[in-house]
């Protein structure tokens, strides 16, 4: 499923992409990118190929969306996702 608008979307049925990790938890998604919490980090994974993805340390996502809108999108969501407590 992709979609064509950038409202973020959380439920882990709606991620666009397959992800190989165990360990990461589905946080939501946007403008056919989804976003991830892996550990210590945010893994927004660009398309289902393996390598296609970009990822930061939890404390550097804040930084980064300050100058990058996909970031601030995902900032987001990690912060929303963290506030409900999952």
């Amino acid at each position: 499923m992709t979609t064509t608008n950038s409202t973020p979307k959380t439920s882990s049925s709606l991620a666009n992409h397959t992800h190989d990790c165990d360990c990461c938890e589905f946080v939501g998604m946007f403008a056919s990118k989804d976003v991830y919490i892996c550990g210590n980090s945010v893994v927004i994974r660009h398309s289902s190929e393996p390598s296609d993805y970009s990822s930061l340390p939890m404390h550097f996502v804040p930084v980064a969306s300050q100058g990058d809108a996909m970031w601030s999108v995902a900032s987001t969501l990690v912060s929303f996702h963290q506030s409900e407590g999952k």
